[in-house]
């Protein structure tokens, strides 16, 4: 140990320099302080990961019920069966929607409310203004600007 860092060697601090050292023991918290703060920090760091958990379980059930939803019924003239779910490619569609411009326009499945985004053209947009979107079929894969699950 040199002479300079010797315990009781006189050292010359400016009062500047004294007020830093003073200002900064005086920033750091204590080991309880410390604890407390970890504690904390580990505390939002498990919700964070729950919430994403979750968000995450959400996005599949959302995804699973699109899947299984044939965005078709069974027609009211069926009887007992009449607007149950059909398989897919039979029955009646459910689905309704809006136009917001001769540009876009909204289908969305009544049922498991999947919506699909698409330009529609001149005569499906002459159709919607006259007489809306109810039964339609949803617009070919390549005709598709976006489309999603409801919450998603």
């Amino acid at each position: 140990m040199s002479k300079e860092t010797q315990p009781g060697t006189p050292i010359n601090l400016t009062f500047e320099q004294l007020k830093e050292l003073l200002a900064s023991a005086q920033k750091q918290p204590n080991v309880l302080e410390q604890k407390a703060i970890d504690a904390e920090i580990e505390k939002e760091r498990k919700r964070d990961l729950a919430q994403a958990q979750l968000a995450k379980i959400e996005q599949e059930a959302m995804e699973e019920k699109k899947r299984r939803c044939s965005h078709t019924r069974y027609p009211m003239a069926m009887g007992a069966r009449g607007g149950h779910l059909a398989p897919k490619g039979q029955g009646e569609w459910i689905t309704s929607g809006q136009c917001h411009s001769p540009k876009l326009a909204t289908l969305i499945c009544m049922r498991c409310s999947y919506t699909w985004q698409f330009e529609p053209t001149t005569a499906e947009f002459e159709q919607i203004t006259q007489s809306g979107m109810i039964g339609w079929a949803p617009p070919d894969q390549s005709r598709i600007l976006s489309e999603s699950v409801a919450g998603a």
